[in-house]
């Protein structure tokens, strides 16, 4: 490695190491003052609070990953510019794509650990904090599974099988309903090929047969076209049951898309998600590629005016972001479109800057 770039890199890690604690360190205390009284609340102790915000603490690290590198970058090039070593480079003969290119080496490098870090450890993190909410703070406890498409769920006296129709589980397959009473003595049993909630009428089961327990042994069995049934279970309560695609690593996230469309279900959640995983790590790359050749440009930008910039232009960048995601999402440009037209935009605007740019 050329000693331009150990000497750039040692300032530029010097300003991530304060960076990087920082900004994780101001989120996860909004994140502790909105919370930490719910763990009082429900008497949970300080080491389970602390190991739930330790938890987040990867996720918010990948959340402002790009902004860290930015601001790092930024307040570097202020640093080397405030103590005349930038013309130094310059009487040096150092060009400009040089000294672009050890931040940039240096942001892939971390954009690698931080795609690793979102990809496999960060969603097994997250759940692991939210069963913790959900079992210390909030003292629920799951109901039933969901494998794949089929749902077993313990109701209010009650025991589901069914098949998901819809994403949302408003519409069940081959579902079965048990209902007994307090001494689990069987009062009712459903079998039917469909069942449909509807907020007015509750669940209308379709084409099955109902048992009910005969006056001796046995069962009397009834056929039925449709049967409605109020005050049951929800679909939220079986929606609740899915794991949400923000707690699944990569690999899942795409087992999952696969098997949606195989049952013919909307994946464009989670295909965005997918990608975004892949392709939000790299903001902070192309980010540095748009940015620095501002602050290179002129030897007037000083840490404050560094700081203003980074915290613009990852505001802007994030905003961006947020947008293309929802573009993807909503269907109206392809999911992996969106947020690469972001990347390219970022990367051109660079690139122009570059060209243009007196060093």
């Amino acid at each position: 490695m050329p000693i331009i770039y150990r000497y750039i890199l040692r300032y530029f890690f010097s300003m991530f190491l304060v960076v990087a604690p920082g900004l994780s360190g101001i989120f996860i205390l909004v994140d502790a003052f909105e919370h930490l009284d719910e763990f009082v609340e429900a008497k949970a102790s300080m080491s389970t609070a602390a190991l739930y915000f330790a938890l987040k603490l990867p996720a918010i690290f990948c959340e402002l990953h790009p902004l860290m590198v930015l601001l790092s970058a930024l307040l570097t090039v202020a640093v080397l510019t405030r103590h005349h070593e930038i013309l130094a480079f310059r009487s040096l003969g150092v060009k400009p794509g040089q000294i672009l290119a050890a931040f940039v080496g240096t942001a892939f490098i971390l954009s690698l650990f931080s795609f690793t870090l979102k990809a496999f450890y960060v969603p097994g993190a997250l759940s692991k904090a939210q069963r913790i909410w959900n079992t210390e703070v909030k003292h629920s406890k799951p109901q039933g599974v969901l494998k794949g498409n089929q749902i077993l769920y313990h109701g209010l006296n009650s025991i589901w099988s069914a098949k998901l129709g819809t994403l949302d589980a408003t519409v069940l397959k081959k579902v079965y309903w048990i209902h007994f009473d307090n001494t689990f003595r069987t009062k009712r049993i459903l079998a039917a090929s469909e069942a449909e909630y509807q907020p007015d009428k509750g669940w209308i089961f379709k084409h099955g047969t109902e048992l009910t327990p005969a006056d001796g042994n046995g069962y009397v069995s009834k056929p039925f076209n449709t049967l409605a049934i109020k005050g049951l279970e929800t679909p939220e309560d079986f929606v609740a049951l899915q794991t949400p695609p923000e707690e699944q690593d990569l690999p899942s996230l795409w087992k999952n898309i696969i098997r949606m469309k195989k049952l013919k279900f909307s994946s464009t959640r989670q295909e965005t998600l997918f990608w975004s995983d892949i392709l939000y790590p790299l903001l902070g790359v192309t980010l540095l590629i748009a940015a620095l050749p501002l602050t290179l440009a002129s030897g007037r930008w000083g840490i404050g005016a560094g700081l203003g910039l980074g915290v613009s232009i990852g505001f802007a960048a994030w905003s961006a972001w947020s947008f293309a995601l929802t573009l993807g999402s909503t269907g109206i440009l392809p999911v992996p479109v969106a947020p690469i037209i972001l990347h390219l935009f970022l990367i051109g605007a660079g690139a122009v800057l570059t060209a243009r740019m007196e060093f």
